[in-house]
C-alpha cells in the first residue's frame, strides 16, 4: 500500500476511536485527566493528555489528545490547548474533577499557571502531584554525609567511563577476575531508577577498582576506606528500596488509594526497620550493608535516614460517615468486597449507597501518576525517530497506538 493509503487508514481509525471516547466521556458525566509535556526529536514541545472515567461499570483510561505547543511552554499555552480541545467537543469543565501534573513551574502557581487558570473554570478541581515525581524528589533528599558519598562515587565512575581506553581495560580486568559485572553504570539524574543500580554495581566492583590507586587519582584512597565503602553499601540498599517502591506505583489502573497504601506501607516498614536496628543492632534487611562491620557512626547514619514523617487523612461528612458505617457492618458487602477489586465493589453498590459511593469514585478516579504520559512519550520517540523526523500528524498515530479501543 502507498504511504497515503496507510496514513488515511490511520486517520480513519483515529477518528473512530476518538468519537467513541468522547461519547463515553459524555455518558460518564465526570472524568479526571493527566497531562505532561516533552520535546520530540526535532525539539518541538508536545503536550500529551490522558483521561479516566467510568464506562461499562469500570474505570477506563484512554488517550485524549497530543498537541504541539508553540514557541513557549507556559502554563497559559498548555491551558489554551486544553480549553480548545474541550470546546471543540463540548466537554464541560464542571465535569472535570481532578487533574494530575508533575508540579512543574508552568503547572503550579498563583497567577498565570495552568492550575490557577483551570480553577477559574472550575474551582472544585482537585490537583494531584504525580506520586512518581514526589517519590523521586524525596529520594534526592539524602543526608549531607551520604550526599558527599554519592558525589564522590559519581566522580569515580565518571573518571573511568569518560576514558574509553580505561573503560576497556577495566572491563578486561573484571572479566579476568570473573566479577559479577564487567563495567560500571553512568548515573543520570533524569532517570529515576539509575541511582540504585549504579551504586550496587559500584560496591560489588570496589575490589576491582583498587587499580586506581596506582594512577594517582585523588579519590582512589576512598576505595580502601572501610567506613566510606560501608556508607556506599547503605546508600545502594536504600536506593534500591526506593526503586522497588517507585516501580510498584507504575502501571495502569493505579489510583491515589493504591499508591497511598504503598507509600504508607513503605513508611511503616522504615519505622519497623529503625526499631529493629535499635533493638538488635543488626541490619539484616539491607542486602549489602548486612555484610559490613557496624559502628556507632554507621548505625546513627542509617537511623537518621530511616526517619520519616506521618501524613493525615481527610475527614468525611455526617451523611458519608453514616453510609460508610452501614456498609462496614453489612456482612454480605464484606464478603463481596473480599471477592472483588476495590473499583468494581464501589461501582456495584452506587445505587444503594449513592453518597459514600460518589465519595469513593472521587477518590478512585483521579490519576496518581504520570505513568501513561511517560509511556506515551516513549511511543512518540519510537514513531518520530531520526528516520521519521518530519512526521507531522503525531496525534492520530499515538491515538491508534495507545488507545485500548
Amino acid at each position: 500500500m502507498s504511504d497515503n493509503t496507510i496514513s488515511r487508514r490511520i486517520s480513519d481509525m483515529s477518528q473512530d476511536v476518538e468519537s467513541q471516547v468522547i461519547a463515553s466521556i459524555k455518558e460518564a458525566k465526570c472524568f479526571a485527566i493527566k497531562l505532561d509535556e516533552s520535546t520530540d526529536i526535532t525539539g518541538k514541545a508536545q503536550l500529551l493528555t490522558f483521561i479516566r472515567f467510568v464506562c461499562n461499570e469500570e474505570i477506563t483510561e484512554q488517550f485524549l489528545f497530543c498537541k504541539p505547543l508553540p514557541e513557549t511552554t507556559r502554563g497559559q499555552d498548555i491551558f489554551e490547548d486544553v480549553v480548545s480541545y474541550f470546546s471543540s467537543y463540548d466537554l464541560s469543565w464542571k465535569s472535570c474533577i481532578s487533574i494530575c501534573t508533575d508540579g512543574a513551574p508552568s503547572m503550579s502557581g498563583s497567577l498565570k499557571r495552568f492550575i490557577s487558570l483551570a480553577k477559574l473554570k472550575n474551582p472544585g478541581i482537585v490537583f494531584t502531584h504525580c506520586f512518581l515525581h514526589r517519590e523521586a524528589l524525596i529520594s534526592k533528599s539524602v543526608l549531607p554525609e551520604l550526599q558527599k558519598v554519592l558525589d564522590e562515587t559519581i566522580k569515580i565512575v565518571n573518571y573511568i567511563k569518560s576514558k574509553l581506553l580505561k573503560s576497556r581495560l577495566f572491563s578486561t580486568l573484571c572479566s579476568a577476575m570473573e566479577s559479577a559485572h564487567t563495567q560500571l553504570l553512568l548515573h543520570t539524574a533524569v532517570r529515576w531508577l539509575s541511582r540504585g543500580r549504579v551504586l550496587s554495581w559500584f560496591y560489588e566492583l570496589r575490589e576491582e577498582l583498587i587499580f586506581l590507586t596506582s594512577e594517582e587519582f585523588e579519590l582512589a584512597d576512598l576505595l580502601s576506606n572501610e567506613t566510606w565503602c560501608n556508607e556506599v553499601a547503605f546508600l545502594a540498599d536504600i536506593s534500591q528500596a526506593l526503586n522497588t517502591l517507585n516501580k510498584s506505583m507504575q502501571g495502569k489502573n493505579e489510583n491515589i488509594l493504591t499508591c497511598t497504601d504503598k507509600v504508607s506501607f513503605f513508611k511503616e516498614k522504615l519505622t519497623l526497620w529503625g526499631a529493629r536496628i535499635k533493638k538488635e543492632n543488626k541490619v539484616k534487611m539491607f542486602e549489602l550493608t548486612k555484610g559490613c562491620r557496624l559502628d556507632k557512626n554507621l548505625v546513627s547514619l542509617i537511623l537518621q535516614s530511616l526517619s520519616v514523617s506521618a501524613c493525615e487523612s481527610a475527614g468525611l461528612t455526617v451523611a458519608e460517615e453514616d453510609e460508610l458505617t452501614e456498609t462496614r457492618n453489612d456482612r454480605g458487602l464484606k464478603l463481596k468486597q473480599l471477592s472483588t477489586d476495590m473499583t468494581s465493589f464501589w461501582l456495584s453498590i452506587r445505587e444503594e449507597y449513592p453518597i459514600i459511593t460518589k465519595k469513593a469514585i472521587e477518590a478512585l478516579l483521579p490519576f496518581s501518576t504520570l505513568y501513561l504520559c511517560e509511556a506515551g512519550f516513549s511511543a512518540m520517540n519510537t514513531m518520530k525517530s531520526k528516520n521519521r523526523s518530519q512526521l507531522q500528524t503525531l496525534e492520530e498515530d499515538l491515538r491508534v497506538c495507545l488507545s485500548t479501543i
